[in-house]
């Protein structure tokens, strides 16, 4: 649909939808699949809307709210972004609250009033206390106009980030039977997509799904050195003397996080750590000078990057594998918004497995003291074990090196064999170090280009390399990324097990930091006034006060 055509759709028959667009949010051009899902909620259709990370979901459900005179409740997982979102409502013009444990009893007292005094258009809440007895009584009293369900894919067990209150949401259903629902989420498979059908009882459901491919990002997976130079080195290819391309640099653990924030501090390296173990003030001074520009680097865990519309951000990196393709999707593609090039980088390590696998034994123990996996838990598989198939093919994706990075991704979210990306990949080029800046004009247009390098009977097609792109394959060694004198990396494609005694197979910690812990005696940590010590069973790892890892909840 044209911007033209979509303005006059969205101004049929008296709509005030397109000027409430162009007056509050100050635009007049829509993005891909945002024209689609408002017309489905304007016509008070159940919606399932797969938009990738930067798409502008929020938009779709906010701007018909705002011409409503009933209220829109928002489900949201996190605090921080509900905070975020009202925020910018607020600033926009637009009456919207939360209703969440970070407010005094108090303040939510006041907010319940306003709202039976219809003061507000969109409200934000939990699935926690949506489904509780007590917000449904509060719900049922108020005149609604539809349930918008951010971060959809915590409802199914094989997403990347299930909720087990988000799968009680389908008392929705059931209490409104007749009221318009609408889930939107940054990544998902066919799988979970049918879960979220399912669980929600959505009623014949418009679905919209996005292009998963982000041609503007070079994607690129290295093997692991220990020490901090290996990443020194990549952020500093993307500085010069006079400016600081933005990044951010994913890690596992909040420990972790805080490490390797002081290493680079120490090697010069301006940035700020971030993860849901930090006061609040601290958080919001992070992102808020992030979004500023006032800061170029983060260092953060999971918990960064919900609500984070930087359009600049040229390089994203993982210190490890991430525990799923989904979050790898959701977390580069907050990189390149503005379509120039940005590098997206995996420093892996093929102890990664392992380290997740351990953790997710532990989650497996929780489920199991609270009756919802192991003996007598249901037929189905356990989440954790549902996790372990993710993290598998997070690993091969990671360990693949004939197969172009940009088609594996599309074939996991179910979107086909892609051409071949030609130059946007490890995999597809080798001896273009990450963040170079790569020539267009290595083939003339209408030539042959070479296969050199690339093993028999691989799955791999030149149809689709780019005409004027540069033919670099897969060199004959079989190693690919930079090329430098000395340095090994190269992965087999088909491996189970590390090697014994590779002193470069180090896990995060051992590698970012010259302080190493002692797993088996346990080590004091101090914060603030506490000081909490636990004995980590982890090899290379070190978690404080119970889990901490990258799944953190902020709610």
């Amino acid at each position: 649909m044209t911007q033209q055509s979509a303005k006059s759709a969205l101004s049929a028959d008296g709509s005030v939808l397109w000027p409430t667009i162009t007056t509050h949010w100050q635009t007049d051009t829509l993005r891909l699949l945002q024209e689609d899902a408002l017309l489905a909620i304007l016509a008070d259709r159940d919606l399932l809307a797969v938009m990738p990370t930067g798409s502008g979901k929020s938009l779709c459900y906010q701007a018909p709210a705002a011409t409503r005179e009933r209220l829109t409740v928002v489900v949201s997982p996190l605090i921080a972004l509900m905070k975020d979102q009202v925020d910018a409502l607020n600033r926009r013009g637009i009456a919207a609250a939360f209703l969440n444990s970070s407010q005094h009893p108090r303040e939510q007292d006041e907010i319940m009033r306003d709202l039976r005094l219809f003061k507000y258009k969109l409200l934000y809440i939990s699935p926690e206390r949506l489904t509780c007895p007590e917000g449904l009584a509060m719900l049922t009293q108020l005149p609604l106009a539809s349930f918008a369900i951010d971060e959809a894919h915590c409802i199914s067990q094989w997403g990347h980030d299930f909720r087990p209150a988000y799968s009680q949401l389908c008392i929705i259903r059931q209490v409104w039977p007749d009221m318009p629902i609408h889930a939107f989420t940054a990544s998902a498979t066919l799988k979970v997509r049918m879960d979220i059908i399912d669980s929600l009882k959505l009623d014949d459901p418009i679905i919209l799904v996005g292009d998963v491919d982000r041609p503007n990002l070079f994607l690129c997976v290295e093997q692991r050195r220990p020490g901090i130079m290996q990443l020194l080195e990549f952020i500093r290819s993307h500085h010069s003397a006079t400016h600081a391309s933005p990044g951010i640099v994913y890690c596992a653990t909040r420990r972790e996080t805080e490490l390797i924030a002081d290493q680079l501090e120490a090697d010069g390296i301006v940035c700020g750590a971030y993860h849901a173990g930090l006061e609040d003030d601290r958080r919001r001074q992070v992102q808020d000078e992030f979004m500023r520009g006032g800061l170029d680097l983060v260092v953060a865990t999971i918990a960064f990057g919900m609500g984070i519309d930087r359009p600049d951000i040229r390089f994203i990196a993982h210190t490890c594998m991430p525990s799923s393709m989904e979050i790898y999707h959701q977390e580069i593609g907050r990189a390149g918004r503005d379509g120039l090039h940005a590098d997206c980088v995996i420093f892996y390590s093929f102890d990664d497995i392992e380290w997740w696998s351990r953790l997710f034994e532990w989650d497996d123990q929780e489920l199991m003291w609270q009756g919802q996996a192991g003996p007598g838990a249901s037929g189905k598989r356990s989440y954790p074990d549902q996790k372990r198939a993710l993290l598998q093919a997070m690993d091969d994706y990671c360990t693949e090196r004939t197969v172009c990075r940009h088609q594996m991704l599309c074939e996991y979210f179910g979107q086909g064999a892609q051409a071949l990306c030609g130059y946007r990949c490890d995999n597809c080029t080798a001896g273009i170090p990450a963040g170079s800046k790569t020539s267009t004009t290595g083939i003339p247009a209408g030539s042959n280009t070479s296969t050199a390098g690339i093993p028999a009977g691989s799955n791999t097609n030149t149809a689709g390399l780019r005409a004027g792109g540069p033919s670099r394959g897969v060199s004959p060694a079989g190693n690919y990324g930079p090329a430098r004198a000395g340095k090994d990396i190269s992965f087999p494609n088909q491996r189970k097990e590390a090697p014994t005694g590779n002193p470069t197979l180090l896990s995060c910690s051992q590698r970012f930091s010259r302080w190493k812990p002692t797993p088996e005696k346990g080590v004091g940590v101090t914060r603030g006034n506490r000081s909490r010590a636990r004995r980590c069973s982890l090899p290379g790892r070190w978690a404080t006060g119970g889990h901490s890892t990258g799944y953190e909840n902020m709610t």
